[in-house]
């Protein structure tokens, strides 16, 4: 997921918790979640034919293993993830999660449609569990940020060849990078427009919206993979992830600056705990507002 990307970036500049910081999270969050049901459908049909039948049989099928998911699937998962921290048996939990995690992806897999939507969804349910054995957690997150996550951006890395963009392909590739900047950023920024923010601040949430590097890294994976992506079209794609992510910062921190402190101003914790938002001025310059307690995302959770 790029969630984690921009959240990390919105941290570093002290937004995380700002209207900005909480729109952004919230378009990314559900711009994510479409996006994977979107990808893993387009992949489903790629690999097993594009027939009419075909297509009808796979979207039934995707909206009923979602729907089944959300309803049958959350207390099983709840039970299993209860009942395994209950034994006296070590790693019990992560074993559970794992056995989760790749049997939603097998099923998903023989639906027609790529396991990766299996995978968000185990991990959705699972992260909605909040008794979670701290060692499970921290087990998990070391294996996936100590190996896994280094291994993804060094087997992607490793594939790219540059030597592939040049003459119309390096046009076509500056034309890419162009489209999906604007998309993004016009998009975002108009979106919050029509929500009420001003116009500094909603072209500041296009802006970090921009920032979707790491989904359009498995996007190209993914891509390269099934061989609807070749190598020019495959860096083309890694190029976009990496320029959008590294223009992100400084972009939002230009809009942020000339929509005023209104657009730095944190949510914080009104007297009865609801979340209503300080007053103007009632932050004296150079003292942290009392922020909510919510935890920001993290890498090892796809939502």
């Amino acid at each position: 997921s790029a969630i984690p990307v921009i959240a990390r970036i919105l941290m570093d500049m002290d937004l995380f918790r700002t209207r900005v910081g909480m729109v952004i999270i919230s378009a990314a969050v559900a711009d994510d979640t479409i996006g994977w049901v979107v990808l893993a459908v387009v992949t489903g049909l790629v690999t097993g034919g594009v027939e009419t039948a075909s297509v009808v049989r796979t979207l039934l099928l995707t909206g009923g293993f979602i729907a089944l998911a959300f309803t049958v699937g959350r207390p099983l998962v709840w039970m299993a993830m209860e009942r395994s921290g209950r034994l006296r048996m070590p790693h019990a939990q992560i074993s559970v999660m794992l056995v989760i995690t790749l049997a939603m992806g097998a099923v998903t897999q023989a639906i027609g449609v790529h396991l990766v939507l299996g995978a968000l969804v185990a991990a959705m349910l699972i992260g909605r569990y909040r008794r979670f054995d701290p060692g499970a957690v921290e087990g998990i997150r070391e294996v996936g940020m100590g190996f896994l996550v280094p291994f993804f951006f060094a087997y992607t890395g490793i594939k790219v060849d540059l030597t592939t963009l040049r003459g119309s392909t390096l046009v076509f590739a500056g034309l890419a990078v162009l489209v999906a900047c604007l998309s993004k950023v016009v998009g975002g920024g108009l979106g919050a427009r029509v929500g009420g923010l001003p116009r500094w601040e909603a072209l500041a949430v296009g802006f970090g919206l921009n920032a979707r590097g790491a989904m359009e890294l498995v996007i190209a994976a993914i891509g390269l993979s099934i061989g609807v992506l070749d190598d020019a079209g495959y860096a083309i794609i890694v190029m976009i992830a990496v320029l959008t992510t590294i223009m992100a910062g400084p972009t939002m921190k230009f809009c942020v600056d000339r929509a005023g402190p209104d657009a730095r101003r944190r949510f914080s914790r009104g007297p009865r705990g609801d979340g209503a938002e300080p007053p103007t001025g009632s932050i004296p310059p150079g003292e942290p507002a009392s922020r909510v307690e919510s935890r920001p995302p993290e890498a090892s959770s796809p939502s």
